[in-house]
């Protein structure tokens, strides 16, 4: 997700590994990083230099907005709070963001199989999943995790945490 072509580096990847072989990806959801997004564009705006003092500066303004804002969930997070962390969060010249969808595309482009979201998926993603979809484990399914994800927005905020295999 930060590399300047995933697509790419997935391909080399999955070159590179056995027939059956598995990789376990971690991806950017577009929808969870909607805060981050904002931020990111309030910094492009106000022209914020990714410098040690330009990061304090602003993160010492954010902390005085008020908690109402749709970017107060950043607070919630615990890399705005290191230096480097915050650098990797708001800063990052190249980050991809994705939604399950174009992740099926990714890995059909790269002929890879889809075996679903890893089961250390955050719990109350996967509670939700049993919710709404009663007596099916959660599986390979991406589009039902797309459906579950437009009910619940930042259910991902972290990463997508998805496997996938080397056909054999």
């Amino acid at each position: 997700h930060h590399m300047h072509d995933p697509q790419a580096g997935l391909a080399v990847l999955s070159r590179q590994a056995k027939p059956g072989g598995l990789i376990k990806l971690g991806l950017y959801s577009r929808r969870g990083r909607a805060d981050v997004n904002a931020a990111r564009e309030l910094i492009r705006e106000r022209k914020v230099e990714t410098t040690p003092a330009g990061i304090r500066a602003f993160r010492q303004e954010f902390l005085r907005i008020d908690r109402s804002s749709p970017l107060w969930g950043l607070a919630r997070s615990g890399d705005f709070f290191s230096m480097s962390e915050c650098r990797d969060l708001l800063f990052h010249v190249h980050e991809h963001q994705f939604d399950l969808a174009g992740i099926l595309k990714l890995l059909e482009e790269t002929g890879l199989e889809c075996l679903g979201l890893s089961k250390h998926a955050d719990r109350s993603a996967l509670l939700a999943y049993r919710r709404m979809f009663p007596g099916e484990a959660p599986g390979a399914d991406l589009r039902k995790w797309h459906a579950l994800e437009d009910r619940h927005p930042e259910m991902f905020r972290g990463m997508y945490p998805v496997w996938c295999r080397v056909p054999r």
